[in-house]
C-alpha cells in the first residue's frame, strides 16, 4: 500500500449530493478528494432523473400528437421507435463521466475509481491507497430493496431498464411509485399493442396518495397515455419466474 494521502474532505460517490459538497468545500479552500466505483456522474445523470427526462419527453411528443387527432393533426404513424431512442438518450449519458471528471480536475479536486473500505474512522482505502480525511461524506445513493421473493434474481431493476435495446410485448412493473408511472408510460407508446402494467406491491408505499385517485381514474377511463397502463393494486408478489 503506497503512502497515505490526507485531505480535509472525502467524498464518497459522484453524484449531485457529491460533487456539491465537494466543490463548496474546495471553494472554500479545502483540500478534497472524491471516490466513485462506478463512472462518474452519479445516478441522476446517468441512470436516473436525465435519461428519464429524454424518454418521458419524446413519450409526450407522440402522445400530443395522438390527442390532436382530429384537431388539424395527422397522427398516423406516431410511435417511439426504441432502438433509436436508446441511442438518442445515450448521447447525453455517455459523455458525462469524462466530463465530470475533467470539470472535478478542473477544481482541483482529486478523483480516484474503485470501491472504498474503511480501514478506520477517518480513513479509507481505495485501489491500494490510503486516504484519510477530516470528514468523510457518504453520498453513494440507494439501490432497490430486496423483495424477498423467488426469482427475484430475474428483476430487472431501472439501471438496466434505461439500457434495453429492445422491449418486450409486456412489461410488468412491480412498486406503485411516480418511477413506476413515468416508466410505464414510454413503452407503451412504442406501438398500439404494448400493455404496460404496473403491479402496486403490498410491500411498498404505494402511488403517491395526492395523485392516486386522478391516476387511477384515468387507467380505469383507459384515457389518451394511459391506454394501455394496467394497475392492479394492493397486490402481493409471491414469486417471479421466466414465461
Amino acid at each position: 500500500m503506497s503512502m497515505t494521502q490526507r485531505f480535509d474532505l472525502i467524498c464518497i460517490g459522484t453524484g449531485t449530493a457529491a460533487s456539491t459538497v465537494a466543490s463548496r468545500c474546495r471553494a472554500a479552500g479545502w483540500t478534497v478528494a472524491i471516490i466513485d466505483k462506478r463512472p462518474f456522474g452519479g445516478t441522476c445523470a446517468l441512470r436516473g432523473c436525465d435519461p428519464k427526462k429524454v424518454l418521458v419527453g419524446v413519450a409526450d411528443v407522440v402522445d400530443w400528437a395522438r390527442r390532436m387527432k382530429g384537431r388539424g393533426v395527422d397522427e398516423t404513424g406516431f410511435r417511439i421507435e426504441w432502438a433509436e431512442l436508446m441511442r438518442f438518450k445515450r448521447t447525453f449519458t455517455d459523455p458525462v463521466p469524462q466530463s465530470k471528471e475533467d470539470s472535478f480536475r478542473k477544481e482541483d479536486i482529486a478523483t480516484f475509481h474503485g470501491p472504498a473500505r474503511f480501514t478506520g474512522p477517518n480513513s479509507v482505502e481505495v485501489g491500494g491507497r490510503l486516504l484519510e480525511a477530516r470528514y468523510i461524506v457518504i453520498a453513494t445513493g440507494a439501490k432497490p430493496a430486496s423483495l424477498g421473493i423467488a426469482g427475484e434474481d430475474l428483476i430487472t431493476i431501472s439501471d438496466q431498464f434505461l439500457e434495453l435495446d429492445t422491449l418486450p410485448p409486456r412489461i410488468i412493473f412491480i412498486g406503485g411509485g411516480y418511477i413506476s408511472m413515468e416508466f410505464a408510460h414510454a413503452p407503451q407508446l412504442r406501438a398500439r399493442r404494448s400493455p404496460s402494467f404496473i403491479v402496486d406491491c403490498v410491500r411498498s408505499k404505494g402511488l403517491i396518495p395526492i395523485s392516486w385517485r386522478w391516476l387511477w381514474r384515468a387507467c380505469a377511463k383507459r384515457e389518451s397515455i394511459f391506454k394501455s397502463i394496467f394497475v392492479r393494486r394492493p397486490l402481493n408478489v409471491p414469486a417471479m419466474r421466466c414465461g
